[in-house]
């Protein structure tokens, strides 16, 4: 295959994104801001709406930026292309993602079957349309290194917060115990001596096996995805 980008192009919509989140932070900021301090008396509800109001346009960019690729890439002399539909990828997005949060994260290998099948059967070889073919269960075997590493850190947390808790009972009783434990890993603080605190090495580790098994679904899923 062969990639006939075009650097400036690619430079140039760079620039039009930075005028477009300049705007945004400049002026919708700024109205939300004013709308959550006049009616909720707080800047809370500003955030929260900013943050949100992004959401819809990082989706929309993503589809726009594989449309530009596709649309710049060949094989013997052919290109590809994908339709116009960032909208409606959006709108999608956010649907299969509130499912997705709805379920505590079951269904993630649904969201990403459908969304992957929204781009690919939309996409062109030429005058050939491509089919995403398969189903959202084939995408289950890729998920058990992140399933595993879910539940150990369950388990692992449970075992050194609740079953024989490293810090000491009066921790928990206090009105900020996360500023205690900090003390407390600081070497400042409460007195009392920890329960096998060699044991809080195992959460890092834990967090390391949530990292891999991320990774691995995204690259194994779309292995299995693209082999349909």
């Amino acid at each position: 295959m062969e990639y006939v980008g075009d650097p400036i192009e690619k430079l140039l919509g760079f620039f039009i994104a930075v005028v477009i989140l300049t705007f945004y932070i400049g002026i919708v900021n700024l109205l939300l801001m004013f709308v959550s301090f006049s009616v909720f008396n707080s800047s809370a509800i500003g955030y929260v709406a900013s943050f949100a109001g992004v959401i819809p346009i990082w989706f929309y960019a993503r589809y726009r930026a594989r449309r530009y690729v596709l649309g710049r890439t060949r094989w013997r002399g052919v290109r590809f292309g994908l339709e116009p539909g960032a909208w409606g990828y959006a709108g999608r997005a956010l649907l299969h993602w509130t499912i997705t949060l709805v379920s505590a994260g079951l269904l993630w290998p649904r969201m990403t079957f459908l969304l992957e099948k929204y781009k690919t059967d939309r996409t062109f070889f030429g005058s050939a349309r491509l089919v995403q073919g398969g189903r959202w269960q084939m995408l289950l075997p890729a998920t058990w290194p992140m399933v595993v590493s879910l539940l150990a850190t369950g388990a692992v947390l449970w075992w050194v917060l609740y079953i024989e808790p490293v810090f000491p009972a009066t921790v928990f009783e206090s009105e900020f115990p996360a500023q205690e434990i900090e003390e407390i890993l600081r070497g400042r603080g409460l007195t009392a001596d920890l329960m096998h605190p060699e044991r809080l090495m195992l959460i890092p580790v834990c967090l390391i096996g949530l990292l891999f098994g991320a990774i691995y679904y995204r690259w194994v899923s779309k292995r299995i995805l693209a082999n349909h």
